[in-house]
C-alpha cells in the first residue's frame, strides 16, 4: 500500500528525495570509479573526473538551495500557525 503524504509539505517531500537521489547519484558514481580503477580503464575514470567536477558542484548549490527554501517556508507556515 502507497503512503499518502500530507499535501502541506510538499517542498518538504521534495527536498528531501532530491536529497536521497543526489547521494545515491554520488554513491554510485564513486562505485563505477572503484570499478574503473580496478579495470584500469582509464578513459571512464576520466570522463567521471570531468562529468563530477562539471556537475557536482552545481547540483550541490542548487540542492542547497531547495533544502534553503524548504526549511524557509515549513518556518513560516508553523510560525503562521502558532500566531
Amino acid at each position: 500500500m502507497r503512503q499518502q503524504r500530507p499535501r502541506h509539505h510538499r517542498l518538504l517531500w521534495l527536498a528531501a528525495q532530491a536529497t536521497k537521489y543526489f547521494l545515491l547519484t554520488i554513491a554510485a558514481c564513486t562505485l563505477v570509479y572503484l570499478v574503473a580503477l580496478a579495470l584500469n580503464f582509464g578513459f571512464l575514470m576520466t570522463f567521471l573526473d570531468a562529468l563530477m567536477a562539471h556537475l557536482f558542484y552545481r547540483a550541490l548549490v542548487l540542492l542547497l538551495c531547495l533544502v534553503s527554501a524548504a526549511e524557509i517556508a515549513e518556518s513560516n507556515k508553523s510560525h503562521r500557525r502558532s500566531d
